[in-house]
């Protein structure tokens, strides 16, 4: 015969309970995805001898924007980057729940290394941010120089190029360029709390039945 619940059995149900009943309060992430794609660096264009970085080092971006956030920038986009898309959007990759991190061979660079460009004041953007184009995810722009002196640049929309300068941007470089490879992109929507619940329900509902089976 299985014995009542022990101190601790109990103990685990109630922070359970507590668990499922925050998940269950928690605002809604509608909008959210989770984008990682790579590319590779193709040419050692300028600068001093290769360093760290050579030529076929991977590129990785990841980044969470809000789809919710998304504005249109067709009509601006379209002048600035001599382009013809029907409907172009963007959104801050520096705001609220939003980010992004980039990485090339051991090299790190984030929204707070981001320096404002050209093309951010042409289209209304004052940090890094993502681009739709048409409806579907065309990549980011960005320019950004960490607190190492490398910098990193990317254009934004697609083809979507890249630039790595090691030490500086000065012509001490080295510099390499790449593209990135759109056969890469990865998407994932961000779990709603009620998907989260319905785990974290699963789990509890595990858990317990272990603890009463070693009872």
């Amino acid at each position: 015969m299985r014995t009542p619940f022990t101190a601790l059995q109990a103990k685990v149900a109630v922070a359970t309970l507590a668990g499922l009943l925050a998940l269950a309060h928690a605002p809604a992430r509608a909008g959210l995805l989770d984008i990682s794609y790579s590319g590779t660096v193709t040419t050692f264009t300028f600068g001093g001898m290769p360093q760290d970085v050579q030529v076929g080092d991977v590129v990785s971006v990841h980044l969470r924007m809000n789809t919710d956030a998304l504005i249109d920038i067709t009509t601006t986009a379209n002048a600035f980057y001599g382009t013809t898309y029907a409907k172009v959007q963007a959104t801050r990759l520096d705001a609220a729940g939003a980010s992004l991190s980039l990485g090339i061979h051991g090299h790190a660079f984030t929204p707070a290394d981001h320096i404002p460009f050209l093309d951010n004041s042409a289209v209304g953007m004052t940090g890094p941010f993502a681009f739709f184009l048409n409806g579907g995810f065309g990549g980011i722009s960005y320019f950004g120089l960490n607190a190492t002196g490398n910098g990193f640049s990317t254009k934004g929309l697609a083809p979507e190029p890249f630039d790595f300068a090691g030490g500086s941007f000065a012509a001490a470089g080295p510099s390499y360029a790449g593209y990135f490879d759109p056969a890469s992109l990865h998407i994932t929507a961000v779990p709603e709390p009620a998907s989260a619940l319905l785990l974290a329900a699963g789990l509890a509902a595990l858990t317990l039945r272990r603890l009463r089976a070693t009872a």
